[in-house]
């Protein structure tokens, strides 16, 4: 897979972001590919940076799977949410971690629906469970919820 990533060196474009609503987003949430579906756009995160992780668990973890002593390996995706503005961006996380026998472990973090707020992508924390959208961004809150 990380021959794939890095065949191709050139930088990504941001499409409308509007456009979005013409696909599903269950695809990008649910399918947990390690890859995206040809002819699929990226509408959100369409130009970032890829690079292998290596994540140490402690010995004292009392979790299974992933999250069991030890380390895991995989690959952390950052972006900002849509093309920068003099404001700053959205910084968001997709991270990939490798099993053995079953699909990837994969997830995204963001701060929150919102558009350039910031410079520093580490200022501000993320999750996977981010507050309900309010105002414009609440359409796309929306459609996140699908």
């Amino acid at each position: 897979l990380w021959a794939k990533i890095t065949a191709d060196s050139s930088l990504g474009s941001y499409p409308p972001v509007a456009a979005v609503t013409l696909e599903s987003i269950q695809t990008t949430f649910d399918d947990h590919w390690d890859y995206l579906p040809a002819g699929r756009k990226k509408y959100i995160h369409s130009v970032g940076a890829v690079c292998k992780i290596r994540l140490d668990i402690s010995e004292k973890s009392p979790y299974t799977g992933l999250l069991s002593p030890g380390s895991v390996h995989g690959f952390i995706r950052m972006g900002p949410a849509v093309k920068l503005d003099e404001n700053g961006l959205n910084p968001g996380i997709g991270y990939k971690f490798f099993r053995t026998g079953v699909r990837s472990g994969n997830f995204v973090s963001l701060h929150k629906l919102d558009v350039g707020f910031t410079w520093d992508f580490f200022s501000v924390s993320q999750s996977n469970h981010i507050a309900t959208p309010t105002g414009a961004i609440a359409i796309l809150g929306e459609k996140f919820a699908q």
